[in-house]
């Protein structure tokens, strides 16, 4: 992707020591972005630090520290990634829903156009859409999540903040450590371990991480170009949903060893997606790049499996 013509670009991150936000940190700054990082607290490692310490912003409780770390920052466009996700809830994680997907983005876009920082970034979940609806969500997080772009409605029209909505569907790529089934997959493979999945019809429509990275910086530069006049949604999505065993057999190739999981071995969960809608259409000028095959290659060289001389992969 060509670098970007407006001087000196600079951006605020949230969620930045996520899987993807700290993907997103690396990439933007290989673009030529001033990448600036709104963290809750600093890591104690300090290698999981995404960008150098001067970039990174603390935040702190109440409405005027945020307007500082805002201030201080001075980003030409907010990217939020920040949320919770929990696939399913108790009645003691709501406050932690709604305090992480409602009430911090609603502070953070109100200092923002109190200090006429108009250009937002919003992250979004295929989750809203169960069964292809146009808005009806799969759980509570999928919930506070359509809540929190309906809030947004209200600072687009009322103080004239330009939102591009990215509606995720699946993640993956080297280093996540989320337990997801990629993550999942690879963990018993290399402990020799079977993994037990559901019956199998599932669909997913993986993206790579690299290509979700290249997604939010398309929506920047639509935001940094002035081409967005008020809302715009779009999907990130492969076009290529494929369903868990056809993802197993392709592991399975990659790795050059059958994987045998115990399909079954669990009963479906309620309310969950069978078949991905994708959340829309894609952002233009946009197309995923590396296929499910590349991706999991990567993964696996990541994890430091070595290829035989046949191209195949050993643990």
């Amino acid at each position: 992707m060509e670098k970007i013509s407006v001087e000196n670009p600079r951006v605020l991150i949230t969620g930045a020591t996520g899987f993807i936000g700290r993907a997103l940190c690396a990439s933007m700054e290989g673009e030529g972005w001033e990448v600036h990082a709104l963290l809750r607290r600093v890591p104690g490692d300090k290698d999981a630090l995404p960008l150098k310490m001067e970039n990174l912003h603390i935040l702190e409780s109440g409405q005027g520290n945020i307007n500082k770390l805002l201030e201080c920052s001075k980003p030409d466009v907010v990217f939020h990634l920040a949320s919770l996700f929990l696939a399913s809830h108790t009645p003691d994680d709501t406050d932690d829903l709604v305090l992480s997907n409602i009430l911090f983005g609603t502070k953070l876009v109100e200092a923002m156009t109190l200090l006429g920082i108009n250009n937002f970034v919003n992250t979004g979940t295929a989750w809203q859409h169960y069964e292809g609806r146009k808005y009806c969500p799969v759980n509570l997080y999928a919930a506070t999540k359509q809540a929190f772009e309906d809030i947004l409605e209200f600072y687009v029209n009322s103080r004239g903040l330009k939102v591009v909505t990215l509606k995720l569907n699946d993640t993956y790529g080297p280093g996540d450590k989320r337990k997801k089934l990629l993550p999942v997959l690879v963990e018993k493979f290399l402990k020799g371990e079977s993994i037990q999945l559901a019956r199998g019809e599932n669909m997913l429509d993986l993206v790579y991480i690299d290509d979700v990275c290249s997604a939010f910086i398309a929506a920047g530069k639509r935001l940094m170009h002035k081409k967005v006049r008020a809302h715009e949604r779009f999907a990130v999505s492969s076009g290529r949903p494929v369903d868990l065993r056809h993802l197993v057999s392709v592991f399975s190739e990659v790795v050059g060893i059958d994987v045998h999981p115990q399909w079954g071995a669990f009963p479906q969960r309620g309310r969950e997606i069978i078949n991905p809608c994708g959340g829309g259409k894609g952002i233009p000028g946009w197309k995923p790049k590396v296929s499910l095959k590349e991706g999991i290659e990567m993964i696996l060289r990541n994890s430091k499996i070595v290829n035989d001389r046949k191209g195949n992969f050993k643990k």
